[in-house]
């Protein structure tokens, strides 16, 4: 079948229907859709689920800053 001429979403192409996708190009279109998809999703999961206020804690507890150290008089 190479050198059939598919139209979008597959099925051959009417003659004279003035569009011509090829199989490949068909295939190429939906990986990259899969991929979008894929790049939105982690986009969402990384705005949305992140815990900042348990991120920012454990670099408190951990790197022990002077600013923190400071505030932290301060309050006394």
């Amino acid at each position: 079948m190479q050198g059939l001429e598919f139209c979008r979403g597959g099925p051959p192409c009417p003659p004279n229907s003035g569009i011509i996708i090829s199989k490949e190009q068909t295939k190429n279109a939906q990986i990259t859709r899969i991929l979008i998809a894929r790049g939105i999703l982690l986009v969402d999961v990384v705005v949305f689920f992140l815990p900042l206020t348990a991120i920012f804690l454990m670099y408190i507890i951990i790197a022990n800053p002077l600013w923190f150290r400071k505030y932290l008089n301060e309050m006394q």
